[in-house]
C-alpha cells in the first residue's frame, strides 16, 4: 500500500493530495456508475456491517452501535484521501515540500431514507444535519496538527457520486488549501482599503437585488457576480462570523431553509442536475477575522472545465448571474 501525500506545488503555493491507493490503473479513472439499488446499498439501515464503524449516530440513546434506528450516521472514509494512522511527517525533497497524509476523512450519512435528500428532507432533520456538521468540526478543531477542514458533498454520477445515498463529508488537513488561503489575502486587503469584510459587503450589496435569489433573517441565498458555473450558488450568513464551528446555533437558524430553498430552485429548473457543494470556513489555527466570512457554495455540474480554464484560472460561464437567478426564482414561485 502506497501511503498518501500532501505535496505543495512552490510554483502557486497549492497543495495537492497524491493519494496512490485510489486510482492504479487507467480504468480506475473512469466515472463509476452510480450505485441506486436500494437493496445493496452501504448506507441503507440494516447494512451497517459494510461500513466502517461508526463513529457517531444521532438516534435512540439506547440503540446498540451500528445498528439501524438512526438519523445520521457518521464513520471514517472506506477510501480515505488523508488519514489518522498516518503520523504527521513534515519534510524536503531537494526544492519540494511534502507532509505525510496525515488528517480525517469522515463519511456522514445524511438520512436513513434512500430516496430522501437535502431538497426533500424534513426541515428538523436537516437543521440536525448543519448542527452535526457544526459540532464535527468543532470536535476536530482539538486536535492542534489539523489546521482546516472542509465540510461538501456531491450529488449525482457526473459531480462524483458514487453512491445514491444522500451524504455529505468531512476532510480534516494539516495544510490550509490555497482557495481557502487566497479567499483569506484578497478579504484582508478589501478590508485594509474599505475597512468592512468583503462578504458583508456582498450580501449587503445584493439585498432585493437582480442576483438575490433567497433571503430570511440571517441568511441570502445569491448568484455570485462572477460565477465559475452557470446556476452557482452562495449561501452567505448576515451576521459576520469567520469560523462556522464557532457560530452560535440561533445565528443558523434558517440555514437550514436557505439551503433547502437553493438546492430545490436549481432541481425544478435544471432537473436535479448534479452538483457539489462545500463549505468554507477560516482555518482553525486563525482566530477570529474581521476580514473572513464562512459561507456555502453550491455548484451545478453542468458544464466540463477545459483547456483554456486549467491553463488560466479564467472560467467560461454561459449563463449570466442574473438571467440564471431571474430562471431560478420563477421556479419558487
Amino acid at each position: 500500500m502506497n501511503a498518501p501525500e500532501l505535496r505543495r506545488n512552490p510554483t502557486d503555493g497549492r497543495w495537492v493530495i497524491v493519494s496512490a491507493d485510489r486510482g492504479k490503473r487507467p480504468s480506475d479513472l473512469k466515472s463509476a456508475a452510480v450505485q441506486s439499488q436500494k437493496e445493496s446499498c452501504p448506507f441503507c439501515p440494516g447494512n451497517e456491517n459494510k461500513t466502517p464503524s461508526e463513529i457517531f449516530a444521532a438516534g435512540d440513546t439506547a440503540r446498540a452501535p451500528n445498528t439501524p434506528e438512526w438519523r445520521e450516521r457518521i464513520f471514517y472514509s472506506l477510501n480515505p484521501v488523508v488519514s489518522l494512522e498516518e503520523e504527521l511527517d513534515r519534510q524536503g525533497e531537494g526544492m519540494f515540500d511534502m507532509m505525510s497524509g496525515f488528517g480525517v476523512h469522515e463519511v456522514i450519512v445524511n438520512t436513513p431514507l434512500h430516496e430522501d435528500s437535502i431538497a426533500t428532507m424534513p426541515l428538523e432533520q436537516l437543521n440536525e444535519l448543519i448542527l452535526l456538521w457544526k459540532s464535527r468540526l468543532h470536535k476536530l478543531r482539538a486536535n492542534p496538527n489539523l489546521k482546516f477542514a472542509m465540510v461538501f458533498g456531491n450529488r449525482g454520477e457526473k459531480a462524483g457520486a458514487t453512491i445514491e445515498h444522500s451524504h455529505s463529508q468531512i476532510i480534516a488537513t494539516p495544510a490550509v488549501p490555497y482557495r481557502v488561503a487566497i479567499e483569506i489575502t484578497t478579504g484582508y486587503d478589501y478590508f485594509i482599503s474599505r475597512e468592512k469584510c468583503v462578504f458583508c459587503d456582498i450580501f449587503e450589496n445584493e439585498i432585493g437585488g437582480e442576483r438575490c435569489l433567497w433571503e430570511n433573517g440571517n441568511f441570502i441565498v445569491i448568484c455570485p457576480y462572477a460565477p465559475r458555473f452557470p446556476y452557482e450558488l452562495w449561501i452567505i450568513p448576515k451576521r459576520h462570523s469567520s469560523h462556522f464551528d464557532e457560530t452560535e446555533d440561533s445565528d443558523l437558524a434558517g440555514l437550514a431553509s436557505a439551503f433547502q430553498s437553493a438546492v430545490k430552485a436549481l432541481n425544478k429548473t435544471l432537473n436535479d442536475p448534479p452538483y457539489s457543494f462545500v463549505l468554507h470556513s477560516a482555518p482553525f489555527i486563525e482566530k477570529r477575522m474581521v476580514h473572513y466570512h464562512w459561507h456555502f457554495e453550491i455548484m451545478p455540474r453542468l458544464s466540463n472545465v477545459a483547456g483554456f480554464e486549467w491553463g488560466t484560472g479564467f472560467y467560461i460561464n454561459s449563463v449570466p448571474p442574473e438571467v440564471a437567478c431571474s430562471t431560478l426564482k420563477e421556479s419558487l414561485k
